[in-house]
Order: structure tokens, then sequence, then C-alpha cells
């Protein structure tokens, strides 16, 4: 259990291959849970299925430690770090913008993609080490965003929301660590019934009509509407048919608001 309070190790770096990819190093090197990694740039960030993470200057990189975890909590983990920055935007930016939660691991504001999370997990028999690394468009120039702006969820960053104000770093990464470990630790005491539920009041996408493509096996496209996530992390889909689909993997490709 993580305690109230928790000061983290954390290590700095100008630029890295991947923060996941350096956590991991340090992990087999006996780092404690809830080690943090920050860099400001990486030259080989990656999000699911390998697909590259576009990780320039003024962005925000992080990867987190986490361990020991059983195979179901290595997948609740996406859920928990989406909430934290949900929470964390929203304490940042004005109440006027829309912040929400995009399956499986994207995070919106005014339905434009600002923060994408990988975890991954590495161990053996029962119990796993766990890395949740975190992408957050904070000061990122629009510039740097152009070859990213895939329809209908085109990328955005804090800075260009907020007509160019620059943040700093430190006050991102301490609002981020003090909800991601508070919820962790609500996590570990309460299970994941509570955070599933933040997950999907903080999901714009519940209730709409949505499209899935690449739903395995088959990779067929699936379209109906969403009613949330189950307790496996998959989307629960109403396709006019006797039951709901649950879609376990996939590429949530559009939502008609």
């Amino acid at each position: 259990m993580i305690p109230v309070n928790f000061a983290p190790q954390l290590y700095r770096f100008e630029s890295v291959s991947s923060t996941n990819d350096k956590l991991r190093e340090l992990a087999f090197q006996g780092a404690p849970e809830g080690t943090l990694v920050f860099a400001k740039k990486q030259t080989h960030g990656r999000g699911r299925l390998g697909r590259q993470w576009h990780s320039p200057i003024g962005g925000f990189y992080l990867s987190v430690l986490l361990y020991p975890l059983t195979p179901k909590r290595i997948t609740d983990l996406p859920f928990l770090a989406g909430v934290a920055i949900v929470q964390t935007l929203s304490q940042i930016l004005p109440k006027v913008f829309d912040v929400s939660l995009k399956w499986p691991n994207d995070v919106l504001v005014n339905k434009k993609k600002i923060a994408g999370i990988l975890s991954e997990a590495f161990g053996e028999n029962e119990f796993y080490s766990g890395i949740i690394g975190i992408g957050i468009n904070v000061n990122t120039a629009l510039k740097d965003l152009e070859d990213f702006q895939e329809k209908p969820f085109q990328a955005t960053s804090i800075s260009a929301l907020m007509d160019g104000e620059q943040l700093d770093m430190d006050d991102v990464l301490n609002i981020f660590q003090a909800k991601l470990f508070n919820l962790y630790r609500f996590y570990q005491e309460k299970g994941f019934a509570p955070i599933h539920a933040l997950w999907e009041k903080n999901c714009a996408m519940v209730g709409k009509k949505v499209e899935i493509q690449g739903v395995e096996p088959h990779k067929t496209t699936i379209t109906g509407t969403l009613w949330g996530i189950s307790e496996r992390g998959g989307l629960m889909v109403d396709t006019g048919g006797s039951e709901r689909v649950e879609i376990l993997s996939g590429d949530l490709t559009c939502c008609w608001f």
C-alpha cells in the first residue's frame, strides 16, 4: 500500500528513447514501487499496439512503477490513469473546457485528443510489475502536431487551448502524481468498481453511437450505442440485437456526439 503523503523517487531526463523502457531498466535494478521517470522528450515513444507516440519538446512524458499486481489489476491500470489525467486537467483548465475519456486509453478536451496512456507489465507466475506510461500535450505547439490531425479526434495541447500560455511542468507533475497515488490507494482499498464508475462518468461517449474497427477475432467493424465498460475493461455496445456485445480490443474510430 502506498502511504498518504508518499514521496516517490523521481528520475528526470532531458531526452530518453522511452520513459517506459527507462523505468523498466530501473525496475530490474530494484527501483521501489512508485518510482517515476519524467522526460522532456522521447525519441521512440510508443502507444498501443506498438504505434508511434509523437513526443516533441513541450509534451509531458511520465512513467510510473507499481507492483505487485495480478493480471486483472494490470488491465485496470489504463482506466485508473485515465481518471487521474481527467482530474488533473480539470484542475488546470478553466471550467468551460470539456475533459472526457475515450476508450481504451485516450483523453480528450473539447473532443480533441490531448493525452494517451500505455500500460505494460513484466514478471513471472501470478504477480507482475506494472508500468503506466503517460503522454500529455502540455506546451506542445500545434505545428508539432500537424501530422497527427486524424479525424474525428484531432490533436490539441493545453497551451493551444489557453492562447499560448506556457505551464510549469513541475506544477503538472505535482498535481498528476497526487491524483494518481490518491486514486491508487482508493483502488487498493475498494477495488475496481469505484474506478469503473468514475471512468464511465467521465466518458462523453456513453449513450452515443460509436464505431469500433479491428474487433477481434476477425478484425470486423461494429457500430452501435455505447453503454459503458465491462468489469474486464471492454466496451459494452448495443448493436440492436438481443444482447449487448463486449468488445475487448479494437479502435474506437468514430463517435456521433
